[in-house]
């Protein structure tokens, strides 16, 4: 009976040993796969909101373009003389400010002073 009981003792123990290395492993696969997932994840994500701001970027650059050009041009239809200090101006101006001269030359068809 004692060598029955030492043989289930060793089939216990050997059963435990198994089942903590597949624990272990496991958890070190299972880590390292979230972590490579975690990655890829945030990456895509990030370029994702990396070209949504871009582009909101982009749209706001173009829309200040496109005042200052229109600015130009209505100063040249208008006869106003685009001096090295208006067109100086024009470039420092954000889109609120273009945007109120531009209304400005519109209405009064002079630079203002």
């Amino acid at each position: 009976m004692e060598l029955e009981q030492m043989v289930q003792a060793e089939v216990r123990r050997i059963r435990y040993e198994g089942l903590k290395d597949g624990r272990v492993e496991g958890l070190r696969d299972g880590l390292k796969d979230g972590r490579v997932e975690g990655l890829r994840d945030g990456l895509k994500d990030g370029r994702v909101e990396g070209l949504k701001d871009g582009r909101v970027e982009g749209l706001k650059d173009g829309r200040v373009e496109g005042l200052r050009q229109t600015i130009t041009d209505l100063c040249e239809i208008c006869g106003i003389e685009l001096t090295s200090e208006r067109t100086a101006r024009i470039e420092s101006l954000d889109r609120s400010a273009l945007e109120a001269l531009r209304l400005v030359i519109k209405s009064q068809r002079t630079w203002p002073s």
